[in-house]
Parts: C-alpha cells; structure tokens; sequence
C-alpha cells in the first residue's frame, strides 16, 4: 500500500473490529496504513455498530466497547462541527449524499485525500457525481501495493 494520508469510514472499522466479511481485508488495511483520518462523528458510528453487535449478540460487550475505545488510538479525529461543516453541507446539497457521507467526501477534498469505504454505494454515487476521485474501496485500496 503507498505511503498515502487516507481517510477511513466507518464499514471499514466495523470490519476491522467485527468478523464480516472483508475483516481480514480490512485489518490488513488498519494496520499497514501509515496515516488515517476521519471526521469525529466515525467514532459515534463505529459505537453504533458496535452496539448493534451486542444487541444481535454477535459479540460480548466487552469486544464491543474495547472497539469503541480503540477506535481514536486508530484514527485521527477530525471535528467535523468547524470549517468542515460547510464544506459537507454544500456536497450534500449539490450531490445528494447524507450529511454523514458528505462529511467524509468534505474532509477528503480538503484533505486532498479519499475514503477509503467497504460501501459499493457511496463508491458508484460518487463516481456518479463526478467526486469518484474522493472514493476508493477497500479491495482498489489494497491493490495499490
């Protein structure tokens, strides 16, 4: 993998701390990345996956909770409150993306960076809105080698 800045969401966290289906892709990706980011609002996602993992019980509370205390040791946080709000508010607007997503795609084009997603959907809606740039998915990401 080159030694890039990436910005990471969410599904790929989720697959690094939980088994699914691209877990060991995603660990992989974790843990040879020399730098990720992300806006701070992944921590509360990763807490909500996590939660939803307890409640299914697909694992124990406490591989939960060591997932949503791992997650800032990880990933540098972003707040997501200050100048990247803006920039998220007008690519949600003009593109149609959740705030959620356009706040990723924010911190990614101000970062001159991308995101690095397991979600096909977010990847074919950005490349759809000419932002495909902004987006890789794990399995391209991986492939950089």
């Amino acid at each position: 993998m080159p030694d890039r800045r990436w910005i990471v969401d969410a599904s790929v966290l989720g697959a690094a701390f939980f088994e699914e289906a691209h877990s060991a892709a995603a660990r992989t990706f974790i843990r040879d990345a020399a730098d990720l980011t992300a806006p701070s609002l992944l921590a509360l996602e990763v807490a909500s996956i996590a939660a939803k993992k307890v409640w299914k019980g697909l694992c124990p509370t406490e591989v939960a909770a060591r997932a949503v205390s791992e997650t800032p040791r990880l990933v540098s946080l972003v707040d997501t409150l200050g100048d990247l709000a803006p920039v998220a508010f007008r690519l949600a607007a003009e593109h149609r993306f959740s705030a959620y997503d356009a706040a990723y795609l924010a911190l990614a084009e101000t970062r001159q960076s991308s995101v690095v997603t397991l979600d096909e959907k977010l990847k074919a809606r950005a490349d759809a809105s000419q932002l495909g740039s902004l987006v890789v998915l794990l399995a391209d990401a991986l492939a950089d080698d």
